[in-house]
């Protein structure tokens, strides 16, 4: 499928290199990729998005028929204000998200195996020990909290998944 923001991505090419293009940090190596590694980049990003996040948004689709679920009605930020489109910060969060896929090469969902999950790991004499419950998955914390105003959970508490 090729690239076409409001079905595979929340966000155009544009959108991507004007906020990263204003972190020179992130821009240096997003400005090296291609147009189509850009594009995979943001379908990966919003596909990630997508899957972590369904259920969880404030507000309800625009249009029952659309396949994203952005853009949304109904959504306003914790200081009430209206939100339209596609606010500034999931703009943000898919831009870091894509720049991650991109750039770093990140794996943002990974397949999570058995020895993932394993509370001990040894590697020659160097062993180490998990805490309980420890997921083995990355967190995006600065995605999480850009986004914790638009979901529709206290206190942007989001569940793991």
């Amino acid at each position: 499928m090729a690239f076409e923001p409001g079905t595979n991505s929340y966000i155009t090419q544009a959108q991507a290199d004007l906020w990263l293009g204003d972190r020179p940090r992130l821009n240096a190596g997003w400005a090296l990729l291609s147009q189509a590694e850009k594009e995979g980049a943001l379908v990966a990003a919003t596909d990630y998005l997508e899957a972590k996040y369904q259920g969880l948004w404030r507000g309800y689709r625009l249009n029952t028929a659309q396949p994203l679920n952005w853009p949304r009605n109904g959504m306003m930020d914790n200081e009430g204000r209206l939100l339209a489109n596609i606010p500034s910060p999931l703009i943000a969060a898919v831009s870091i998200l894509a720049h991650k896929s991109g750039v770093d090469q990140q794996e943002l969902a990974p397949d999570v195996t058995k020895a993932d999950k394993a509370k001990k790991k040894k590697t020659g004499p160097v062993e180490t020990e998990f805490s309980e419950g420890a997921s083995s998955l990355t967190d995006f914390t600065q995605v999480e909290r850009l986004l914790a105003p638009l979901l529709d959970q206290p206190k942007g508490k989001v569940r793991r998944s």
